[in-house]
């Protein structure tokens, strides 16, 4: 309406022509920078984002080594004595953020930096779990630590006992007040926030720090970014309720479990942008007020008056248009006048209602509450306020009607939402109401005392009549936690519970959940009862304690009937188990079963294993009588036999068979269905084995008398009756049909020189008081010829001492006869042999001193055989003086040590002064008590024997003597021996400038290599005799391990390089040892370059570990291995494996000579064990030395190095001891 006029409005078109383009172009510009500076800030923050992931890796990657490095110690270290020391000592190596601890495999810590944790059960936590359950390196879940309040993240790696199972696991505990440390030390930018989440989304640090966040969920609109990409920015709301633009990244591959996210502050990274966009705003408010004032200038001429009423209007139009009250006018005449936007909402009509009279625009209002008010407002022009609900909608409003100069205005809003939460805040206080009265109730007629108390000071909410009534006393109106000390409860000991021990204030102060806890109680009557307590938190929303709630019930009877019945078990369990019986009691609707103690034994099951049930019974069952035992149990289950009594096996988890007698019934409903079976399990083994053994004992008999050749007669001596087993028979070669035993028959069986004797000897037995007879006799075999038997006869007499039997057995005894005869023979044969061995028996009584020598014995010592003359005082005279001290001694010793077996040589005086070397062998019984019996034995002349050995030993020593003086000469020679060999090598050095060819290069190259071998070949045949001839001389002293393995190591890493092995140094043991520097330094390079020799593929290793007190030295190789048969003959002069041409570019194979040749000087025992195609490896065992007796090394006097490695030491020559030690190998 201001610009209705043609120059206003092409003045007006001329300033916009010329402005907006250039506000167009400045907010592209300004769209433009806000999205650069955006794209920044997300770079920025997965800066920050990966500054601290790296930090935070860095510290996961340090906690994985240093958990490695401790799990390679070993189970027993870790789990030992020395474990706490080592933990303190590594303490003050680790950040205060950081907490290492050891569990054994049971989950109890053995060992930690922070000893408050020792003693404590860690095995369920989620860390620990999943290290043995992955045997690897695992991450837990977020906790709080009990012994600092911080959240923490735990580690752990599983460690390995020497049988290779997990011997425990190493837990570190992270406090994430890492983060706060880092930060600090890096300053994040204004209004940046930092958190860490674990793999369930919980938050376990955030900074800067916001009260409660800690250890709550992320919020939802965070949740998707833990299932998607690995990192990547977003912009959210932050926790604080800041637009940030959020990075965030997982941990690397190895460390899923942890989210980092870094959020800057959206209206910080905008700052600039926000300003230069203030500035460009500035510059167009300028120039719009520039414009506003050209058309002010050009409006000024139009009259005052109408743009005032204009404006009026205006404004009084935005004013209804802008308010948040739907407005509706009408006139005088009930005309809609005016109605805003928000009342064509609220009551809507298919046409515009401008012009049109209400109750024809809106017919449903006639009539209703909203019509009745506004047509009293119109007439008695007064305003009114009232709630209603719309006949259009249905819906709730809140009205107010003004009357006005031209008629009506009526403001309204929709106070639906308002109606249905008051009416549902009505519906929950009439719920809560009838709860509470339910609640009364409910704690008015429980049997157990309810509390409930206010957080956090404990003040008492309510509690019910049945508390007071079980305490005995008022209840307490307790106003903090300190007024539960009124309360009667007591401990065992009969000290009183202090405040904070009561459950009621662990579950309210700790967060504790109790469960039918028993507390001794002294009620107010003075008698002392027993409650079993429960009680727990109760917590809102976000996990705070609002309130705890306990509950409590008098136990007492139940406790005194569960002694009682305790008492009846004990006694039935001891009367079952005298009985050696089980009791059993099965559902056989549910199958569930209740078995004594007993019972689990008599089947071989563990009871904390086994659920007890027909189906564990059956498992148990011997195969071969499981048919016959189900099918009694089925028959007894139908009803056709009432009674269970079956015998049967059972087959315990180790093998051991069972007999079982089960003895029980099933009862049955009325309409026959089996409900239970009740009864009896009773071990009836030993009644088994003993009618097993009756058994055995009948078959043992028979087949003993078919072995023996035996057979029993029984004689009735009054029937005249003669009985005869089928063995008898045998003996006989008679059979039942064709012989009737009889006495006179079987006299005539009886050889004839015979039987008279038999006659007289079975008459005298008749007639003598003595019961028992024995004769030996011959017998007519039909078939076999003669045969000798013997009868053994017993008399049994009446009580009036008349004659009723003669019972006996009788067997056949041939082949002993003819062992006798055998043996008679022999003996003659044997006395010959030792006449001509020159050796005699002896039979010593050694508890009567009686002895019984051989004719050859007494010739050995040069006596005439004399009965009575050999024995132990003749022997012992006879030994030589010098050797009877000794001979007495292994006598001695052998029965000292109860040995059977004796052996000693000694020599013998002869009465005539000849002295013979007699080896007597012999072996010695003992009584049950260990005492010597007897000692039977045999002395042999080894007389010229041990003149031979003397002759060999002469030998001996006259080629020692040899070979000792050819060792010195070498020794004392091995520089005159050196010198050609050092000129050649210095004639091919000279060389060098003078051959220039590449085929003479080539061939002093061969020449050079041909010096070097043979220069080893000559060191170590030296070597060798030095070691031989004795003149080496070891100076012992404290030797760091650690410097002379770096030093091996770095001398033979070109040569492992150059032949494309993997060489490790693994020098676990930073330890001093006792050793010779330079023969140790020998041995190992002797033992490095055979390991580098033998190796084509793989890898060769130098470790050191103490065991046993010692440092021990392996190297190790993945070579070609040694057989076992030559295992002991590398360590022999010149013993090659896989040479056995002797090829002599290998070498002479003397390295592990002088190896074997320096362990016995030094005393470091040197031992090997190898597999064929696997590698071998080579053990030195090192005393340790004195850590504070280290110096700095000086010359020694004893060896000194070279630049081979070569042995050098003290030449003691007995013609000139003053001269000075050899230095090692020759000059290069």
């Amino acid at each position: 309406m201001l610009l209705s006029t043609l120059p206003d409005r092409r003045l007006f078109l001329l300033i916009a022509a010329a402005i907006l383009p250039l506000l167009g172009f400045e907010i592209h510009n300004q769209l433009d920078l806000r999205d650069s500076q955006v794209a920044e800030a997300r770079q920025d923050a997965m800066r920050w984002v990966n500054l601290v992931q790296g930090e935070q890796d860095r510290i996961i990657e340090d906690i994985r080594h240093v958990l490695a490095t401790m799990a390679s110690v070993g189970g027993d270290e870790l789990t030992g004595a020395d474990c706490q020391p080592s933990m303190d000592r590594i303490k003050t190596h680790l950040p205060d953020y950081l907490v290492i601890e050891a569990t054994d495999r049971h989950g109890v810590v053995r060992c930690a930096t922070d000893p408050r944790s020792i003693g404590a059960f860690i095995g369920d936590r989620s860390n620990v779990q999943g290290a043995l359950a992955t045997d690897a390196f695992t991450i837990g879940d977020y906790a709080i630590a009990a012994n600092i309040g911080h959240p923490i993240v735990p580690f752990a790696l599983p460690f390995h006992g020497a049988d290779g199972r997990p011997a425990g696991v190493l837990t570190a505990l992270l406090d994430v007040r890492w983060l706060v440390d880092f930060l600090a030390r890096k300053p994040l930018p204004p209004d940046a926030a930092v958190a860490l989440t674990d793999r369930h989304g919980t938050i376990l640090a955030r900074v800067p720090e916001i009260p409660g966040l800690v250890g709550q969920p992320l919020p939802d609109r965070y949740r998707s970014m833990t299932r998607g990409p690995r990192g990547g920015t977003a912009e959210l709301v932050g926790f604080d309720g800041t637009t940030r633009i959020v990075a965030y990244s997982r941990a690397g591959v190895d460390q899923p479990d942890l989210m980092v996210w870094v959020g800057l502050s959206k209206a910080q990274a905008m700052r600039l942008v926000e300003q230069a966009m203030w500035r460009t705003v500035g510059v167009f408010i300028g120039l719009l007020a520039l414009a506003g004032m050209l058309v002010a200038w050009g409006v000024a001429r139009f009259t005052r008056v109408r743009a005032e009423a204009t404006r009026t209007a205006l404004k009084m139009a935005r004013v209804l248009e802008s308010t948040t009250d739907a407005v509706l006018e009408v006139d005088r005449d009930w005309r809609v006048v005016f109605m805003n936007e928000r009342a064509r909402r609220l009551v809507p009509n298919r046409t515009d209602p401008l012009g049109q009279i209400l109750w024809e625009a809106y017919p449903e209002v006639v009539g209703s509450d909203t019509w009745s008010r506004c047509q009293e407002t119109m007439a008695s022009n007064v305003a009114c306020e009232f709630e209603a609900v719309g006949p259009l909608t249905g819906r709730w409003y809140a009205a107010r009607a003004f009357p006005t100069p031209d008629g009506l205005a009526v403001f309204f809003q929709d106070i639906t939402a308002r109606k249905q939460v008051e009416e549902e805040r009505e519906r929950l206080r009439r719920d809560l109401e009838k709860e509470r009265t339910l609640l009364k109730g409910v704690l008015a007629h429980l049997p157990s005392g309810v509390f409930a108390v206010a957080a956090p000071d404990g003040r008492l909410l309510l509690h019910n009549a049945t508390a007071e009534r079980l305490l005995g006393h008022s209840v307490v109106l307790a106003q903090h936690v300190q007024d539960y000390a009124e309360h009667g409860a007591i401990h065992a000991d009969g000290c009183p519970y202090r405040p904070e021990e009561y459950p009621l204030a662990r579950a309210l102060l700790k967060g504790e959940t109790v469960m039918q806890e028993e507390m001794l109680y002294r009620r107010g009557d003075g008698r002392l009862t027993t409650f079993a307590v429960s009680a727990a938190p109760v917590r809102d929303p976000e996990g705070r304690t609002v309130m705890a709630v306990s509950n409590f019930q008098d136990i007492s009877g139940s406790k005194r009937l569960e002694e009682e019945l305790r008492r009846s078990n004990e006694r039935l369990s001891l009367a079952l188990k005298a009985a050696q019986a089980g009791m059993f009691d099965v559902d056989l609707q549910t199958d569930e079963a209740v078995w004594s103690e007993h019972s689990y034994w008599l089947l071989g099951l563990d009871p904390a294993r086994t659920t007890p049930s027909l189906d564990a019974w059956a498992g148990r069952l011997h195969p071969d009588d499981r048919d016959c035992v189900l099918a009694a149990k089925a028959a007894a289950m139908s009803g056709r036999m009432p009674e269970i009594d079956v015998e049967y096996r059972v087959v315990h988890p180790d093998d051991t068979v069972r007999w079982l007698a089960a003895r029980g019934r099933v009862t049955s409903a009325s309409d026959g269905t089996p409900l239970r079976m009740t009864g009896l399990n009773i071990d009836i083994t030993a009644r088994k084995q003993a009618e097993e053994a009756l058994r055995r004992s009948e078959e043992r008999l028979s087949f003993a008398l078919v072995a023996a050749s035996a057979g029993l007669w029984d004689w009735d001596i009054r029937t005249g009756e003669l009985t005869w087993s089928e063995g008898l028979y045998a003996l006989h070669g008679q059979t039942p049909d064709r012989f009737a035993p009889s006495a006179e028959a079987w006299l005539r069986l009886v050889h004839p020189d015979d039987r008279a004797a038999i006659e007289h000897a079975v008459q005298s037995a008749l007639n003598a008081t003595k019961s028992d007879c024995v004769i030996e006799h011959r017998i007519l075999h039909p078939e076999r010829g003669e045969r000798w038997l013997v009868s053994l006869g017993r008399v049994t007499r009446a009580s009036d001492g008349s004659l009723l039997r003669l019972s006996g057995i009788s067997l056949d005894v041939t082949e002993r006869k003819q062992i006798e005869e055998a043996l008679r023979r022999s003996e003659e044969s044997l006395a010959l042999a030792l006449a001509s061995a020159r050796a005699g028996t002896f039979d010593w009584d050694m508890r009567t001193g009686a002895a019984v020598w051989s004719p050859e014995r007494y010739r050995l010592f040069g006596l005439d055989p004399e009965p009575g003359r050999g024995g132990y005082a003749t022997w012992l005279n006879a030994i030589h003086p010098d050797d009877r001290e000794a001979v007495l001694a292994r006598c001695a010793k052998a029965v000292a040590e109860r040995r059977s077996n004796l052996q000693a040589e000694y020599r013998a005086v002869q009465p005539d002064g000849a002295v013979r070397w007699l080896m007597a062998v012999g072996r010695i019984t003992y009584d049950a008590e260990g005492c010597p019996q007897r000692m039977v034995g045999i002395d042999v002349d080894i007389t010229e024997r041990k003149e031979m050995e003397e002759a060999l030993r002469a030998a001996k020593r006259e080629a020692e003597r040899a070979d000792v003086a050819k060792s010195r000469f070498l020794a004392a020679a091995s520089h005159d021996l050196r010198q050609p060999l050092q000129a050649l090598f210095l004639f091919a050095a000279a060389l060098h400038g003078q051959v220039l060819t590449e085929r003479g290069q080539r061939a002093l190259a061969t020449l050079e290599r041909n010096l070097e071998a043979l220069k080893g070949l000559l060191d170590g045949l030296l070597d060798i005799s030095r070691l031989d001839a004795d003149v080496i001389r070891p100076t012992f002293e404290n030797v760091p391990i650690a410097s002379a393995l770096d030093e091996i190591g770095a001398s033979f890493a070109p040569v492992v390089q150059r032949k494309g092995l993997e060489f490790t140094l693994d020098v676990a043991c930073d330890v001093v040892v006792r050793s010779d520097r330079t023969l140790l330094g020998r041995m190992i390079r002797n033992l490095v370059e055979n390991a580098i020799k033998y190796t084509e593929h793989g890898s060769v290793s130098v470790t050191c570990r103490v065991v046993d007190g010692r440092a021990r030295i392996e190297v190790s190789d993945t070579g070609i291995g040694i057989p076992a048969d030559e295992q002991d003959l590398i360590f022999q002069e010149f013993h090659q494996v896989g040479n056995p041409d002797s090829d002599q570019a290998k070498g002479l194979g003397l390295g592990l000579s002088i190896v074997q040749r320096l362990a016995k000087l030094l005393d470091h025992p040197v031992t090997v064990r190898s597999t064929p195609g696997q590698g071998s490896v080579f053990t030195l065992d090192l005393p340790l030395g004195a850590t504070d007796t280290l110096r700095p090394r000086t010359p020694s006097t004893s060896t000194a190095p070279d630049d081979g490695g070569r042995l050098a030491g003290r030449i003691e020559d007995e013609t000139d001891a003053s001269r000075e030690p050899n230095r090692g190998g020759p000059a290069r």
